[in-house]
């Protein structure tokens, strides 16, 4: 049984690009992967760094109004100021823990639920290509 050279060759080159496209669908999966871990382990998604200290304390009012009342009407500002603080810090750290849970959550459910289709179709190609290759060297060693 003699099958024609270019049929052979045709079945070598189809066998690799399907190898190739399989791969490179892989690992441009696998990147992007690795792109959305990065957003989502860093402080928000997308950006590229920690927060700025939102929670500083302007002294400089309680401080200049030190000259002009006494003690104990200070400490109650004081404690007042610190309260209205710590009450907005707070706040603000449960609203980016919200965020930040919702962030994982979606990451996570894309993982889980999206990309399986394009990994599989770039495991299947690779196959293809592998069965192609192996199809025509079987060939090849049977005409030749």
């Amino acid at each position: 049984m003699t099958v024609d050279s270019n049929i052979l060759i045709g079945m070598s080159g189809l066998g690799a690009a399907c190898e190739l496209v399989g791969i490179g669908l892989v690992v441009k999966d696998i990147a992007q992967d690795r792109s959305l871990a990065r957003d989502v382990i860093a402080h928000e998604p997308g950006s590229d760094g920690p927060p700025e200290d939102e929670t500083q304390i302007d002294w400089r009012g309680p401080l200049s109004r030190l000259l002009r009342i006494d003690w104990d009407q200070l400490a109650q500002v004081n404690r007042n100021e610190l309260r209205d603080a710590l009450d907005d810090a707070v706040s603000r750290l449960i609203e980016e823990d919200r965020r930040r849970d919702a962030a994982i959550r979606r990451f996570l459910s894309d993982q889980l639920a999206g990309n399986l289709a394009r990994r599989l179709v770039g495991v299947a190609l690779f196959a293809a290509g592998v069965v192609l290759a192996a199809t025509a060297q079987i060939l090849q060693g049977l005409g030749g």
